[in-house]
């Protein structure tokens, strides 16, 4: 008699537990190579899972029972036809056989070993086609407000790629084998897709004119992988689905942290900020003036930098202030929510006489330039002029670095000050990892803080 021990895991983030049970090696070759089998029970109710994984466990000893029944032992060794394979050193007789077997037990099971589902319903879930559960998941996050109108838009054309793939069936049909098929399929099509020559074709009209450019890793990653990732977690917590096929899948990228976003050096700070093309006359606009400055002395993100509102900069335990907050705007992670002191420098250029006349004037942004248009967020439209058009002038464009390396020289800065690594973290928006002050410490008042950045001195404007 079969028997093999299976246990219960909870997710870590949604809570969901799931069966685990070893596949035994001489059977595995009938479930597609896998040695373990694994299903969420779409529940966080351990009395509840653990009913459902004894009859999701039943119902596997009896597909293991019928395998020990008809399966020839010696038969199994490498053909390879579909996902079953043999192998019998070339004689090919005996693979096809093999392979005919093992196709002919897959057809006696009760269902389909690699996706079967616990058993709440005819097939354990609720019947949902993939257009409709794409259309409810993007319903469901308007709803609650967590996408701007962009991200919608990016979802919407990610989820369209994925029924032009697989067409409008059953979501919980659609396994792993058929995901790691389509991430191959994401590795062939063209960077820019949607634009020129590409436009309006078909996937398969894509890949047939071998663009040389195809989508980078980290695009496939989070413009696509990813986005399928979320649809399928929330697809199996309402229960249309086993589990998340997508999880996992994403290409593995190489890189040092470090070097990938690497600050500017003094040299180049210099040149960036030189007073005969870096003035409020010469940039014309106050918003470029202004945000790189910014973020250079509050080590701020862009996008936090350019929405600012007017009501963001006041003052505080008798010095001026800029605080962070979600009401202003999309922000990173909560983490990100903080108020900082202004260094004097910013004052000094005067930031804050042009925050008073914005106030005077009624003016809810403080760079209201940046949102002459709801498709792009402000942050990339200042990103896109420093980058392309600014840095290009000033002859830094080749460098290999962007708005956020002004980041990192703040953060270099307070390094090289020996700032205690809390308070850089509380300066910057960064979660801290230490128990000790992530956890029990308190924030260090604004007037101690102010005694930090004050000591931060950037040769700029020689």
């Amino acid at each position: 008699m079969i028997r093999t021990s299976f246990f219960l895991q909870r997710h870590s983030k949604s809570g969901i537990i799931y069966f685990r049970r070893a596949i035994p090696k001489r059977f595995q070759i009938a479930f597609a190579g896998k040695t373990e089998i694994k299903r969420s029970l779409q529940t966080d109710s351990k009395n509840v899972a653990l009913e459902r994984a004894i009859r999701v466990n039943s119902d596997l000893e009896k597909q293991f029972k019928n395998l020990e029944v008809g399966m020839d032992k010696d038969c199994f060794s490498k053909m390879t036809v579909g996902d079953i394979t043999a192998d019998f050193g070339g004689d090919v007789t005996k693979e096809l056989a093999a392979i005919e077997k093992v196709m002919e037990l897959r057809q006696k099971l009760p269902s389909s070993p690699p996706q079967a589902a616990p058993p709440s319903s005819q097939q354990g879930f609720e019947s949902k086609k993939l257009v409709d559960a794409c259309k409810e998941f993007r319903k469901e996050k308007a709803l609650e407000g967590s996408w701007r109108q962009q991200t919608a838009a990016e979802h919407e054309s990610s989820h369209n790629l994925l029924v032009q793939y697989f067409g409008n069936r059953e979501i919980s049909t659609i396994t792993l084998a058929d995901c790691r098929r389509f991430k191959d399929i994401l590795m062939q099509l063209p960077s820019n897709m949607t634009k020129g020559e590409y436009r309006n074709k078909t996937i398969k009209q894509l890949i047939a004119m071998k663009p040389e450019k195809t989508l980078a890793p980290r695009t496939i990653n989070n413009g696509y992988l990813q986005r399928y990732s979320s649809l399928f977690h929330w697809a199996a917590r309402q229960g249309y689905c086993a589990g998340n096929p997508f999880e996992g899948l994403k290409l593995s990228i190489k890189r040092n942290p470090i070097e990938d976003r690497n600050p500017f050096t003094p040299q180049e700070l210099a040149t960036i900020f030189n007073r005969a093309q870096y003035n409020l006359e010469a940039l014309k606009t106050p918003w470029k003036y202004w945000i790189p400055l910014i973020a250079l002395y509050t080590g701020s993100r862009l996008q936090e930098v350019s929405q600012l509102r007017s009501c963001d900069v006041s003052r505080e335990e008798g010095v001026h202030v800029i605080t962070i907050t979600k009401a202003a705007g999309p922000l990173k992670n909560t983490s990100s929510e903080r108020t900082m002191p202004l260094h004097p420098r910013l004052v000094e250029l005067g930031f804050a006489n042009f925050v008073g006349q914005a106030i005077a004037a009624g003016q809810e942004r403080l760079f209201p330039e940046l949102y002459t248009t709801k498709r792009i967020k402000s942050g990339e439209v200042a990103g896109r002029w420093f980058r392309n058009t600014y840095l290009k002038n000033v002859g830094l464009l080749d460098a290999g670095k962007s708005f956020h390396s002004i980041r990192h020289n703040f953060v270099d800065a307070l390094k090289s000050l020996g700032i205690p690594e809390h308070e850089v973290a509380q300066l910057t928006g960064h979660k801290h990892g230490s128990i000790t002050f992530g956890t029990y410490g308190s924030a260090t008042p604004i007037k101690a803080l102010y005694g930090v950045v004050e000591r931060l001195r950037f040769d700029i404007f020689t």
